[in-house]
């Protein structure tokens, strides 16, 4: 099985060299490897660590959308594995990739991170953790997340690709997903195919912001193309209360965050009182997540996360808000 690794570079020259690093050292050697270039003000032509690579370069910054599909047209392999230049792979992940497409009912393989939390900030723990326990009993998934992801060529051929229109990195792997759902392909997630995640957020502000535009953008996607609410809906009964706790969760933020605003303001003691009873029901809404938090976290990270979930929530509900407002505009 040929596999042809696809990786969109933006930013980042120090993960992208550690990413290929990491390709170098697989057990199993993918049949090629294309970096596509998608920052006009880098030239490669002199990267050490790129030699016997191919690399491509997009006229100009077009996204990774664009990125994917491009390194897609030119590979020659007979699976297209995506994978983000910050993301640092185990060295069996090529050979645990083969071994699922072994299978020849095998259409499409979703990677997941591997967990590490060695000198990040708490912004980057609270993140990685909330990605590990949303991924922790997933078996098979109905969306799919282009950092670490294989498809057969044929398959990916057959459908128009990822959304180029979508220039920011935050739902063309929603759109893609939901394109695969519509075509009953079915995507077998790989517990064993996992890769360092680079990404580090450094303080709280580059978290919400991420978070914002995610959700702006996933907002503008829904009403844009009628995705229902179920469309890209988990499989199994866990994951769907999952993505209620979520909703639950930022639907209470905002309430408690205007009380909040309206105890500094007015200092009245009732308005405190509800106050501390919606943010006790928030904590017990979330309760699963914070004793997960526990297993890795001092205390005082868990209750300090516990306002990173009721901001990053606001920021959620503050982009979908602007989503909706501005969705009539075709740009994302």
């Amino acid at each position: 099985m040929k596999i042809s690794v696809i990786i969109p570079y933006y930013e980042n020259m120090d993960n992208l060299r550690k990413c290929c690093n990491a390709l170098r050292k697989q057990t199993v050697k993918p049949y090629e490897v294309i970096i596509v270039n998608d920052n006009p003000l880098v030239d490669f032509d002199q990267v050490e660590f790129l030699k016997g690579f191919k690399v491509i370069n997009n006229p100009c910054h077009r996204g990774p959308a664009f990125s994917r599909n491009y390194g897609a047209s030119v590979a020659t392999g007979e699976v297209l594995f995506f994978l983000d230049s910050d993301v640092v792979l185990l060295p069996n992940a090529v050979e645990e990739l083969q071994n699922s497409f072994s299978d020849e009912n095998t259409n499409c393989v979703q990677g997941l991170y591997k967990l590490s939390l060695n000198k990040v900030d708490l912004a980057t723990k609270y993140s990685r953790l909330f990605d590990e326990y949303k991924n922790r009993k997933m078996k098979d998934t109905k969306v799919i997340m282009s950092y670490c992801f294989a498809i057969k060529k044929e398959i990916f051929e057959s459908t128009s690709g990822f959304d180029i229109n979508i220039r920011r990195a935050t739902v063309e792997d929603n759109d893609f997903g939901a394109q695969l759902y519509r075509r009953s392909v079915k995507i077998l997630l790989n517990e064993k195919l996992r890769g360092f995640h680079l990404k580090r957020y450094n303080n709280l502000l580059s978290l919400l912001k991420w978070n914002f535009f995610m959700f702006c953008d996933l907002a503008k996607l829904y009403l844009r193309k009628r995705y229902s609410f179920m469309d890209s809906s988990p499989i199994s009964i866990e994951q769907r209360l999952e993505k209620y706790r979520l909703l639950g969760s930022m639907l209470l933020a905002p309430v408690i965050f205007l009380l909040f605003l309206l105890f500094i303001f007015k200092g009245d003691s009732l308005i405190l009182c509800y106050f501390a009873i919606l943010l006790i029901f928030y904590f017990f809404v979330n309760i699963n997540f914070f004793i997960f938090l526990a297993n890795f976290l001092k205390i005082y990270e868990v209750f300090l996360c516990l306002f990173i979930d009721l901001l990053v929530n606001l920021s959620r509900v503050t982009g979908a808000v602007v989503g909706i407002i501005t969705f009539p505009k075709y740009k994302y």
